[in-house]
């Protein structure tokens, strides 16, 4: 069972726990979310809860150069998404709609912009709207709009305490995800962190990753042993100084390695390698 398999039977259980004990007379809510579920997938356009909603098709123009094979459960949630933002609908059924509509393309932007918009206007639970988003993340790690969505969830709930180590087992499967990295960054320059949320096994990923670098291209190697240098230094310095020495017997050994056009003048004077005695 994937993550995003995982998270939808989570949130069917919360919902059933939610709507369980009424009264016997009284009609239950509909569970939009769940007829995918449990047994085959129902279409909208069969579902009585939607009969209200007309759908709207999409719309190609009169003459289109190529008219896209969508499948017919595709188009058929499309077309009540549509629908739904036609009619600027705030409800649980338009929210459990969307987790359809990324399910068929998690690349839409405007799903995930009108997604946002029902989190606030139905005030829903932004930690489980991470947990959903980590699973998505992790089946689909390269994938910009969810990356985007994060970030703004993350500022909603003003709390990033487990961002980088989430960002950290993302970059252990790909170390060249670049959205992972631009999430990294944002993490630390926009939010602000203190320097004590430094993270010495984030940083020591860091310059492995350089050391790799290194190692596999011919390409910038002066400013990439530089930074893997300076990383050094900072753990070295300040954010693991039990292993001072460590860190910067690591520094000489990558400047003896790979610092042949490399100025002694420009490595950090604490781990400047030692002077070889001439005759």
């Amino acid at each position: 069972m994937s993550g995003i398999e995982e998270m939808s039977n989570e949130i069917s259980e919360s919902h059933d726990e939610k709507h369980s004990g009424k009264d016997g007379d009284e009609e239950p809510e509909a569970d939009y979310g769940n007829d995918q579920l449990h047994g085959g997938y129902v279409f909208y356009r069969d579902r009585k809860e939607w009969a209200d909603l007309e759908p709207v098709p999409q719309d190609d123009g009169p003459n289109p150069i190529v008219k896209i094979a969508y499948s017919e459960k595709f188009t058929d949630v499309y077309d009540y998404f549509r629908a739904l933002l036609k009619k600027d609908e705030k409800s649980d059924r338009a929210f459990a709609l969307t987790a359809d509509a990324i399910d068929l393309n998690a690349a839409n932007y405007t799903v995930w912009h009108y997604r946002r918009v029902l989190l606030q206007a139905l005030e829903k639970d932004l930690r489980q709207e991470m947990r959903y988003i980590t699973a998505i993340i992790e089946d689909q790690p390269k994938n910009y709009q969810v990356w985007h969505h994060r970030r703004m969830v993350v500022e909603w709930l003003n709390d990033s305490s487990e961002e980088l180590e989430f960002i950290a087992d993302i970059l252990s499967q790909d170390a060249k995800n670049y959205h992972a990295w631009q999430h990294r960054q944002w993490v630390i320059q926009v939010l602000e962190l203190q320097k004590t949320h430094s993270s010495p096994y984030l940083t020591a990923f860091l310059v492995d990753m350089y050391e790799d670098m290194l190692e596999s291209t011919d390409c910038q190697q002066e400013e990439i042993l530089s930074k893997a240098m300076e990383l050094c230094e900072v753990l070295a310095g300040e954010i693991d100084t039990i292993r001072r020495e460590y860190w910067r017997y690591v520094a000489r050994s990558l400047h003896n390695k790979y610092g042949t056009n490399y100025r002694t003048a420009d490595l950090p004077a604490s781990t400047e390698p030692q002077s070889c005695a001439t005759d």
